[in-house]
């Protein structure tokens, strides 16, 4: 962000911004959170013109989860939609062993991020598909990502897990839980090729 760098934008960012207002305790949160959701899909319109980017990927499917969250279900399944398009029109679909030559221009952490994105992209796929009745869109799939591979690592894994809301005196004499982020997050990949071939 700092250095405007190939992972981030205006849009991924107040997208960012317009869902954690949601979950905000401050009394103004639901005007940020509708400030920043304007300044989002003002920014898609100048990502669109760019073309297909992970950032708008990624900004993509969290302001989808936002229009579902708020309502906006419509709304939600037409931002998902270009996500998945536009994760197939940088060939994030395709496994790194089939890219050939190509593979060589992308680095180790390049590849796993499009890895990641993939599965965040298939498993909204499969959610949305399942919650609203609608059909999958995406029917790839490539190999199954572990957690070893996840490139925010070990933190994600053993960072303590805490309930959001959950009060002090409720947690008082608890035993503590480790997080296990990347590893819910590999079981529900999994889920969610199984409820692909249920459907």
């Amino acid at each position: 962000m700092a250095t405007s760098g190939p992972y981030f934008n205006q849009f991924l960012l107040y997208s960012v911004l317009s869902q954690a207002a949601r979950f905000s305790d401050r009394q103004d949160a639901p005007a940020l959170t509708q400030y920043f959701a304007r300044e989002a899909l003002s920014s898609l319109t100048i990502e669109l013109d760019k073309g297909s980017s992970i950032p708008t990927i990624q900004a993509l499917l969290i302001f989808s989860a936002r229009e579902c969250a708020c309502g906006r279900t419509s709304q939600g399944w037409l931002y998902s939609g270009m996500a998945f398009r536009m994760m197939r029109d940088l060939g994030i679909h395709i496994p790194s062993a089939k890219l050939g030559d190509l593979v060589g221009q992308f680095s180790s952490e390049e590849l796993a991020l499009r890895k990641q994105l993939f599965w965040s992209c298939y498993t909204w796929d499969k959610t949305m598909s399942l919650s609203l009745g609608r059909a999958p869109a995406i029917h790839d799939v490539i190999p199954a990502i572990v957690p070893e591979d996840m490139l925010d690592g070990e933190e994600a894994e053993s960072g303590i897990w805490r309930p959001k809301f959950a009060c002090d005196s409720a947690l008082e004499g608890s035993g503590s839980q480790k997080a296990r982020t990347n590893s819910r997050f590999t079981a529900y990949c999994e889920l969610c090729i199984v409820s692909l071939q249920q459907i």
